[in-house]
């Protein structure tokens, strides 16, 4: 995780720590190359009514609870740890991506970087796929273009079973029953 030898201003670790270190949201890490980049990170503010406000964290004066567990889990996990969950969560989605591009149909809409994509039909109605995947317990987020995925530890033992489900789903659906695109489940 500490590996700056790319040049870049800083490296976010919020993948690491959310996805594969399965924390909860509200933790996230960045590390800098060095303490010039880190001083540009401080914000100050003057004109608080309780006299000088400086924080080095975008997190402000948030809960510490979020980072103590981010602390815990990588002191916990350590090197070895992650890059074991990592290689798992690699090889889920690459078994996923060539198992969903394989039904006839479907299609990978981007090439992910780790283990976030989102795949969709010019042929299939996604919706239906979706609403079927529902009834089988399957949780996919729906999206414009189609069906979206985050895939942590774990997912690499129900890839299979993930894949039969989708694939009786494309073969057979009713019409959707109209659940509209929501990220985040917020709907106006």
């Amino acid at each position: 995780m500490g590996d700056h030898r790319i040049p870049r201003t800083g490296r976010s670790a919020d993948e690491l720590l959310g996805e594969i270190g399965e924390l909860r949201k509200g933790a996230s890490v960045v590390l800098y190359r060095d303490r010039d980049l880190l001083q540009r990170q401080v914000f100050i503010y003057d004109s608080w009514p309780g006299g000088l406000y400086v924080s080095s964290s975008s997190a402000g004066t948030r809960s510490g609870a979020p980072i103590a567990g981010a602390w815990s889990a990588i002191n916990h996990l350590g090197e070895e740890g992650y890059l074991r969950l990592t290689s798992r969560v690699v090889d889920a989605t690459m078994r996923l991506r060539s198992g969903i591009s394989a039904i006839d149909g479907l299609r990978i809409n981007f090439d992910p970087d780790l283990s976030l994509f989102e795949f969709g039909s010019d042929t299939v109605d996604m919706n239906a796929v979706c609403d079927v995947m529902d009834d089988r317990g399957w949780n996919l987020d729906r999206q414009q273009g189609g069906l979206h995925l985050m895939v942590s530890p774990g997912h690499d033992r129900v890839v299979d079973k993930f894949l039969g489900d989708l694939a009786a789903a494309v073969a057979r659906h009713d019409a959707a029953r109209g659940g509209d695109p929501v990220y985040g489940g917020v709907v106006i």
